[in-house]
């Protein structure tokens, strides 16, 4: 007779794991294949992380949020039945495609993006958003699965995130979320879509090396090599994209998932129903269709909005269909509204600095006069495109697809880097450009930076804190400035009055920071032309203290804090597992302050029926510089002790 688990026959097992295992079974009632994710674990705080996961998708009801149906616990187990997604996971995808395509990554995100953005508007912060956790199923639907360590904006689970706790996985994880785990804001998850965005185009992600001080240091300052240096096929408006929802300041960063489905809907316009985009990811996970070529062709979507072959056939006699692909944009005016609409393409040539061309600050307004009145044309979009330029060096050049307005007269204002223009300028026609002003390719406007940027007097704030508390560290710190061949201490720099004529921008500068305790820290910067302060957070990495247990018994798991994990100290801290405590000596680098030890029995049949044996726990404090020793000696009736001091 098959396993039954409550009221679902068991149909087989997909995985199993430390914390549980995954099962495929039936639903009795809706007649169609489960999954059962059974926990194993008894730690509270898995079983409570265990029953949030399950509330918090039972209440969820979107096409893209992989469906919960039920939670109950069975024999001393806790149990979750969800919906079965059949296909494959996106981590998989990028790893047997070795990168995603433009159209199939933007279609991806926007449906991911569509999923989160209803989560974050039932206040719901996932925390926990990457490749892995993005399913897509054998019919082209996304879905965004594992709410385990999702956080409501209302701040009512924070016992799940105390402080020193780190919530997510590394590489997806914002600056504020590394610095306080408590943090609960869309805008982390908006962080980990850039970084899902980017992993997709360059098939690799923006950091790596875990929660390395170095790595933490490239986050914080928002360090990584730009997509399309490492693929040059990315499209500049996902590079844009991916600048705009990974920036390291949390209010500079893409504040609504909106804006970044908005900003690839131009390149999506052939995917416009829910059948239309799961047929494209279908086709792109199974290799039957090209969505490169299918975007960018426009005749197919042409054809079905007018007519098909008859109206073909009209365009093939007209302009011959070599000719049409470059006739497409125009035709709609060149045929209709001739003597009504005008043409306008708008160029930009910006100095070449340390930004790549998606990191130029540059925006375009335009205001339409109307009698004598100026209305600003919010509706009109103007992206801009990079084109190397040949005969100039020093510049980047920016320019604005061809767009059609009504004719008259029109202000436009344009932001560059730290410069504006405005210009007043007559639109005419298509026939009267064609005509008398003998522009067949319409109005073409230009814009260039001056060719540098003065030095400004600026502010450098250095801001160190400890890495493992997260408090600041003012005043505990040596700060050195090096200046003029020699390193001075910078506090005593900073009270000249006349400090801010030496800092300037456009230069390189180097700090040493060092403090009994810790590592020493070096950093080397540059201001930026145009930028008048820089803030510095620096993590300093506490030196670590080795603690050696000291076993007399049988082999015991050992608890840190509570958790199966913790910080290895070094200068480059990393997450590890903890050890089993076995006969002998046992050694571990931690770093100083207050931490919880429990050992407990691992073997017997208590702990083959999923019920711990005996445990204990010790409080123990370490101090900086101070190595410690834990002894574990048996008692009587098969127990054991657990102390500090020495036999």
């Amino acid at each position: 007779m098959a396993e039954k688990i409550g009221k679902y026959q068991v149909l087989g097992t997909i995985g199993k794991g430390g914390m549980g295992s995954i099962l495929k079974a039936r639903h009795p009632s809706l007649n169609r294949q489960v999954i059962i994710k059974k926990l194993t674990l008894k730690d509270p705080a898995f079983v409570e992380r265990f029953r949030r996961e399950a509330q918090i998708q039972m209440e969820m009801s979107h096409p893209g949020i992989v469906k919960v149906y039920d939670h109950f616990a069975e024999g001393g187990h806790h149990y979750i039945v969800m919906e079965y997604v059949e296909g494959i996971n996106l981590e998989d995808l990028i790893t047997s495609k070795r990168r995603i395509g433009n159209i199939a990554a933007m279609l991806i995100f926007s449906e991911v993006a569509k999923a989160l953005a209803y989560a974050h508007s039932k206040g719901v912060v996932h925390r926990d958003i990457k490749p892995a956790n993005i399913l897509i199923s054998k019919q082209g639907e996304i879905k965004l699965a594992d709410f385990g360590v999702a956080g409501s904006t209302s701040g009512s689970d924070d016992q799940l995130t105390q402080a020193g706790m780190t919530i997510g996985t590394p590489a997806y994880l914002a600056p504020e979320v590394i610095n306080n785990a408590q943090v609960k804001d869309k805008r982390s998850d908006i962080y980990a879509m850039g970084v899902l965005l980017y992993e997709m185009v360059t098939g690799k992600k923006p950091f790596v090396g875990g929660l390395s001080a170095e790595t933490i240091q490239k986050i914080h300052k928002g360090q990584f090599e730009g997509p399309k240096k490492i693929n040059p096929q990315t499209k500049p408006v996902i590079a844009k994209v991916i600048k705009q929802a990974m920036h390291k300041k949390i209010k500079r960063r893409m504040g609504d998932l909106k804006k970044g489905i908005a900003a690839f809907q131009p390149y999506l316009r052939r995917f416009v129903e829910a059948s239309q985009i799961q047929g494209a990811i279908q086709g792109y996970v199974d290799g039957s269709m090209d969505l490169e070529a299918k975007a960018s062709n426009p005749l197919w979507g042409f054809l079905a909005s007018r007519g098909g072959l008859l109206v073909f056939a009209v365009v093939f006699s007209v302009a011959g269909l070599g000719a049409y692909w470059s006739y497409e944009r125009r035709f709609k005016y060149e045929i209709f509204y001739p003597d009504q609409f005008g043409s306008l393409q708008v160029s930009l040539d910006a100095r070449m600095g340390s930004k790549e061309p998606g990191e130029i600050f540059a925006r375009l307004r335009l205001l339409k006069e109307e009698g004598s009145k100026l209305v600003m044309l919010d509706h009109l979009e103007l992206p801009l495109s990079h084109l190397a330029l040949k005969d100039s060096k020093g510049f980047y050049r920016l320019v604005t697809p061809q767009v059609f307005l009504e004719k008259g007269f029109y202000k436009l204002l344009v932001d560059l880097e730290d410069e504006q223009f405005q210009q007043r300028f007559f639109l005419a026609s298509l026939e009267e450009q064609r005509g008398f002003q003998q522009r067949a390719e319409g109005l073409q406007l230009s814009f260039k930076n001056a060719a540098k940027v003065p030095s400004l007097p600026a502010q450098i704030a250095v801001q160190p804190f400890d890495l493992t508390t997260q408090e600041p560290l003012d005043g505990k710190i040596q700060i050195s400035f090096y200046r003029d061949k020699q390193w001075l201490d910078f506090n005593e720099f900073l009270k000249d009055p006349n400090h801010q004529e030496t800092i300037r921008s456009g230069q390189n500068y180097s700090f040493k920071l060092s403090a009994e305790g810790y590592h020493s820290q070096s950093l080397n910067f540059a201001i930026e032309p145009g930028q008048t302060r820089i803030e510095l957070k620096v993590p300093m990495v506490p030196l670590p203290v080795e603690l050696v247990v000291h076993s007399e018994v049988n082999p015991l798991e050992l608890l840190i804090n509570n958790r199966p994990h913790y910080l290895k100290g070094g200068e480059e801290p990393r997450i590890e597992p903890t050890p089993k405590v076995v006969p002998g000596n046992t050694r571990l680098r931690l770093f100083p302050g207050r931490h919880y030890f429990t050992l407990r029995e691992t073997g017997g049949m208590l702990s083959q029926l999923g019920i711990g044996g005996r445990s204990h726990t010790l409080e123990v404090l370490l101090k900086s510089g101070e190595n410690a020793q834990l002894w574990v000696r048996p008692k009587s009736e098969g127990d054991f002790e657990l102390t500090m001091k020495e036999p």
